[in-house]
């Protein structure tokens, strides 16, 4: 299936100076190596990038290092939804401005109990108002974290009335159910995993591929698994990729999955500038860090790799 954004794309974590400024530098440095690895695109500020705790001004000085360092628009996909539809409004502007054309939005998360009616609105006013034919938009359903779920109903609406610009979804529900719906409801829509192991099963339905954390530290393996899910001569190796994912996952699901994920990125490339957190999120005590650093020693040497 042609989908407008598919592939692995990394849900790039943002890390920090001692001051809890963005550390740009790194932050280039790890851009550019998930693109070595492997991943066809960057989700930047998402969840895993600790979004919400950046100021505008922050957003778009980070969107600009990282395109002035040399990384191409078509590379980036952006988050951009925000509880403030004007804020959403203008980041995405600043962005196509840019030349980046992709982008992953939240619905807006303060007000709960949405109606599709409410939500629908929300979409078709940031399109409305951005107006630029470019515009492609991927809607972001994390209920366990937004608390408002991206229902059947609305994908259906926003796709009739913006079948151009409203393009996928990604579903960070961590539901296998829950993916395989959106994919066979709403033929044509780029359906994107946003838990590592469920890619596997979403390529295999007719996904569109994966926006993850874990990429951060096992694109190699999710570039695997998207490149031959569907070859069977390449199964054994698919397998392997997949089973690494899984004993990843289950690494970082014993934590926090934000500090997991910086964590686990700490202990790979032994700097410690990655377990910084930005407040109100807290990072993992040195006691979790060992814990972490032992047991990914383990899984990095073990028949699983």
């Amino acid at each position: 299936m042609n989908y407008r954004v598919k592939g692995v794309f990394a849900a790039v974590a943002t890390p920090l100076t001692p001051d809890l400024a963005v550390d740009m530098p790194c932050l280039i440095a790890q851009c550019q190596r998930l693109l070595d690895q492997g991943c066809h695109g960057l989700a930047l500020l998402g969840s895993t990038g600790e979004a919400t705790s950046f100021a505008q001004s922050e957003r778009k000085a980070i969107l600009e290092a990282v395109l002035a360092a040399g990384i191409a628009p078509q590379q980036i996909l952006l988050g951009t939804g925000l509880p403030a539809i004007g804020d959403t409004i203008d980041l995405t502007r600043h962005a196509l401005k840019l030349g980046v054309t992709d982008f992953l939005v939240l619905p807006p998360f303060y007000y709960k109990n949405l109606s599709d009616d409410g939500l629908v609105a929300s979409y078709r006013h940031l399109i409305d108002s951005v107006a630029d034919p470019r515009l492609a938009l991927l809607l972001y359903h994390f209920p366990q974290f937004s608390g408002i779920p991206i229902t059947h109903a609305s994908i259906e609406q926003l796709r009739r009335h913006h079948p151009e610009n409203v393009v996928g979804l990604k579903d960070s529900s961590g539901q296998h159910d829950s993916g395989l719906a959106f994919i066979t409801k709403h033929p044509g829509f780029g359906v994107l995993a946003g838990a590592d192991p469920l890619m596997l099963p979403f390529l295999r339905a007719g996904g569109a591929g994966a926006i993850t954390g874990l990429a951060n530290i096992a694109s190699a393996s999710l570039r695997i698994i998207f490149d031959h899910a569907t070859k069977p001569e390449s199964a054994e190796q698919v397998q392997a990729a997949q089973d690494y994912l899984e004993a990843l996952r289950a690494l970082s699901a014993a934590y926090p999955p934000m500090a997991a994920i910086k964590t686990i990125t700490a202990a790979l490339l032994n700097d410690a500038t990655w377990r910084r957190m930005r407040p109100p999120l807290t990072a993992l005590n040195d006691a979790d860090y060992r814990i972490i650093t032992q047991k990914l020693a383990e899984l990095l040497t073990s028949s699983v790799r």
